[in-house]
């Protein structure tokens, strides 16, 4: 995922999945990550060039997901409530 061509998102990308899971701050970089994932799919033609980025946005959004489930884990295992920013880390009476 290097490819200069995919640097606007892979960025954002980078910054959230290096974030520390206990840090304050990863609710907002993975907010800002997949919006920008999201945003560069729907704008994407369909084309055979657009194949690669396409399959790197579906790895990414993936692994986002990997680090959310990852960060509400840890959260549990240090008996603290998740941190706030997706329906999906709160209890399910929450939601």
């Amino acid at each position: 995922m290097a490819d200069i061509r995919f640097q606007e998102w892979q960025a954002l990308y980078l910054q959230a999945v290096q974030e520390p899971l206990d840090s304050a701050e990863i609710p907002q970089r993975l907010k800002v990550a997949e919006t920008a994932i999201s945003m560069r799919l729907r704008t994407l033609v369909p084309t055979p060039a657009a194949n690669v980025e396409r399959q790197a946005l579906a790895l990414a959004a993936r692994s986002l997901t990997y680090v959310r489930h990852a960060m509400a884990a840890n959260a549990a295992k240090h008996n603290s409530k998740p941190l706030s920013g997706s329906k999906w880390l709160q209890p399910r009476d929450e939601m």
